[in-house]
C-alpha cells in the first residue's frame, strides 16, 4: 500500500473520531438536560446511539491502515467514502452547535433550543443515512475480523431495537477552561453590529486573530468583552482566559491564577514567571483552541514602552485575542487594522438599557429618553443614575431636577459609588471617578495634553477653534498632545473648521461630560481659577480685531467668550494678561 494513501486516510479517520467524539458529547449534554426540556425529535436519540457504533467501525478501520492490513485498492477506495462520513459528521457538528444548551443558559433558553430543534428533523435523518451508507461501503473492503464485528454493527442500524454496546474510543482531546469574571447579568442592551463584526474578525479558527475595542472610560467595553467571552461558556472545543492588564502587577495576579486553575507545569513555584508560563501554555498544542481576553489594557509604556509586555502576548494559529483599552494607541499597535472604536450607545439603546435597570412601571418613555440624552448615552454614567435612582426611590424627573441645579450637584451624582455586577471589583466604578484616572495617566504621560485639555475645558465643548487652544512654538509636541487627547477619546476632531486667510482652521469638540469632570478634577487640585485666567489670555491675544472683515473669526471664538466672561471665577482673577 502507498504511503501517501495510507496517510491520507489515517488523517481522515482521525479527525472523524474526533469530531464523532465531540458530537457524542454534546449529545450527552442535550441528554442531561432532557428532563427539564420538552421532548427533542427521536432522530437526536438515534444518533446517540448511532455514534459509538460509528467510531468502532472507524477505529477499527485505522488500525487496519495502521497496521497495513488494507491493501492498495481498499485503501484507495476508502478514502473517498470515508471522507463521505467526515463531511456528514461535519453536518451534525454545525446542527448540535445550534441546538445543544450550555451550562449557563437559562430554563427558557433551553427549552427554546428543545423546541426550534424540531426544525433540524430532516437534517438529522439525512446525516443518519449517509453515515449508514458510508458504514455499508467499508463493511465491504473489511477483513474477515472487520466484517464479524460490523456485521452486527449493520444489524443494529437497520433494526435500532435495542441499545448497542458502547466502545469507548480514547481520542486525546485538550481540556477545556473558562477562566473568566463568574459574575454575569442578562441586562446586556444593544450593540448588536458591533457584536456581528468581532464575530466576523475573529470567525477564522485556523489563523491567530487579534482584535481591539477602543473607547473612553464608562463606555461598555468590559461588557462587551464579557458578552463575548459567555458565548463559549460550556463549551467542549474552546477555552476562554480573561487577564486584567491595567497593570504589572494585575497582570502578574491574573496569570498566577490562571495558572494555577489550569494546573500549568512551574505554577508553583513561586520564582517562575506566570505571565511566560501563560504564554508558553497558550502557544501549545496541549491549550487546544482559545480565546484571551485582554481587558483595561490602557498604558501604552507597559506594553510597548519601558514595559515590552507585548513580547509576552501569545501567538498561536489555534488561538484569538480580544483587547479593550482607552488609549487608540495601544489598540491599533495591537491590532494593526482590526481595530473597533466604541461609541456612545444609540438613544434606542439608552432607553432600552435603562427600561431593563428601572423598568417602566413609574417611567414614561419621554422620562427614559430625557435622562439618555442628558447622560450622552454612556452606558456607566446610565447604570450609575439608575442605580441612585432606584436606592433613593426617585423618580427621573426628581433625580433629573437634582442633577440639574448645578455643576456641583452633577458632579456629586456622577462620582456616588454604586454596585456594579460586572466591572472589576478592583476598579471604582463612578464615571467621574473613571475619567479621572484618564487624567491623571495623561498628566504623567503627556503635560503638554493634559494642559490643553485643561484649557478646553474652560470653553464651550463645541466646535473649539484650534487657534484658541494653541499656544505653542512646537508644532510638532502640539500635533502629538493632541493625538494623545483623540486616542483616548477625550475629544473628536470635526472637519467644518472656518475658512481663513486661505485654509481651514482645525476644531475639536469635548464630550460633554468630560468637560464636566474635568473641570471638578481640576478644582480639587485649586487649577480652576489658573486655567480660566490662562484661556482668557489667550482670547485675549486672539480677539484683538473684531471688524467686519474678520467676522467670521470672533463668529467661531464668541460662543466660547460667552462661556468665559460667564465663569464665577473672573471675580478672583485680579490681573489677566
Amino acid at each position: 500500500m502507498s504511503g501517501v494513501e495510507a496517510l491520507a486516510l489515517i488523517g481522515i479517520i482521525a479527525s472523524t473520531l474526533q469530531l464523532a467524539s465531540f458530537s457524542s458529547q454534546v449529545l450527552r449534554r442535550i441528554k442531561d438536560y432532557k428532563d427539564d426540556t420538552t421532548t427533542l425529535p427521536k432522530e437526536f436519540w438515534t444518533l446517540q446511539d448511532q455514534l459509538p457504533l460509528i467510531s468502532h467501525a472507524l477505529h477499527i478501520t485505522y488500525k487496519q491502515t495502521q497496521s497495513d492490513e488494507l491493501a492498495e485498492e481498499a485503501c484507495k477506495a476508502l478514502i473517498p467514502v470515508i471522507k463521505g462520513c467526515h463531511q456528514e459528521v461535519l453536518k451534525l457538528k454545525a446542527i448540535l452547535e445550534k441546538v445543544a444548551p450550555s451550562a449557563g443558559e437559562t430554563g427558557w433558553k433551553r427549552n427554546w433550543k428543545a423546541l426550534t430543534s424540531v426544525f433540524h428533523d430532516k437534517d438529522v435523518t439525512a446525516v443518519a443515512a449517509g453515515l449508514a451508507q458510508s458504514l455499508a461501503v467499508i463493511n465491504n473492503y473489511h477483513g474477515a475480523y472487520t466484517a464479524a464485528t460490523t456485521g452486527s454493527i449493520l444489524q443494529k442500524l437497520t433494526a435500532m431495537a435495542e441499545m448497542p454496546q458502547k466502545v469507548e474510543v480514547k481520542v486525546e482531546v485538550p481540556a477545556q477552561h473558562f477562566i473568566a469574571p463568574t459574575v454575569w447579568t442578562d441586562d446586556f442592551a444593544g450593540r448588536k453590529d458591533t457584536i456581528k463584526l468581532l464575530e466576523k474578525l475573529l470567525a477564522d479558527e485556523d489563523k491567530h486573530r487579534r482584535v481591539s475595542v477602543i473607547g473612553l472610560g464608562g463606555v461598555g467595553k468590559t461588557r462587551l468583552l464579557l458578552q463575548y467571552a459567555y458565548r463559549f461558556k460550556g463549551s467542549d472545543t474552546h477555552s476562554v482566559f480573561w487577564i486584567h492588564a491595567s497593570s504589572m502587577s494585575r497582570m502578574n495576579k491574573t496569570c498566577a491564577e490562571i495558572a494555577r486553575l489550569v494546573k500549568i507545569k512551574g505554577w508553583e513555584n513561586p520564582m517562575s514567571n506566570k505571565i511566560e508560563l501563560v504564554k508558553d501554555y497558550l502557544e501549545s498544542p496541549m491549550s487546544g483552541k482559545w480565546t484571551l481576553l485582554l481587558d483595561n489594557a490602557d498604558d501604552y509604556d507597559l506594553f510597548y514602552g519601558s514595559g515590552k509586555l507585548s513580547t509576552s502576548i501569545p501567538r498561536s494559529d489555534n488561538g484569538a485575542i480580544l483587547m479593550s483599552t482607552r488609549d487608540g494607541r495601544v489598540g491599533m499597535e495591537f491590532a494593526k487594522g482590526n481595530s473597533i472604536s466604541l461609541e456612545a450607545l444609540s438613544l434606542e439603546e439608552s432607553i432600552t438599557l435603562l427600561d431593563t435597570r428601572l423598568g417602566v412601571e413609574d417611567n414614561t418613555f419621554n422620562d427614559l429618553k430625557e435622562l439618555s440624552e442628558e447622560l450622552c448615552g454612556i452606558p456607566l454614567a446610565l447604570v450609575q443614575a439608575s442605580s441612585f435612582i432606584k436606592q433613593n426611590f426617585l423618580s427621573i424627573p426628581s433625580y433629573l431636577e437634582i442633577y440639574r441645579s448645578s455643576d456641583k450637584d452633577k458632579i456629586e451624582l456622577l462620582s456616588e459609588d454604586f454596585d456594579d455586577d460586572y466591572r472589576d471589583d478592583e476598579i471604582r466604578n463612578p464615571i467621574a471617578t473613571t475619567w479621572s484616572l484618564s487624567f491623571e495617566y495623561i498628566q504623567k504621560r503627556d503635560p503638554l495634553a493634559a494642559d490643553i485639555l485643561s484649557v478646553m475645558s474652560m470653553l464651550d465643548p463645541q466646535a473649539i477653534p484650534e487657534s484658541l487652544i494653541y499656544n505653542e512654538k512646537s508644532n510638532l509636541k502640539f500635533s502629538k498632545a493632541m493625538g494623545t487627547l483623540q486616542s483616548f477619546s477625550l475629544i473628536t476632531s470635526r472637519v467644518d473648521g472656518l475658512v481663513w486667510e486661505g485654509r481651514r482652521e482645525k476644531s475639536f469638540d469635548l464630550h460633554r461630560l468630560v468637560r464636566l469632570a474635568m473641570r471638578s478634577w481640576l478644582a480639587h487640585h485649586e487649577r480652576l481659577e489658573l486655567y480660566t485666567a490662562k484661556a482668557l489670555g489667550i482670547m485675549a491675544e486672539r480677539f484683538v480685531h473684531s471688524d467686519w472683515d474678520t467676522r467670521a473669526k470672533w463668529g467661531a471664538y464668541l460662543p466660547h467668550a460667552a462661556v468665559l466672561f460667564q465663569s464665577d471665577h473672573l471675580k478672583h482673577i485680579e490681573d489677566v494678561k
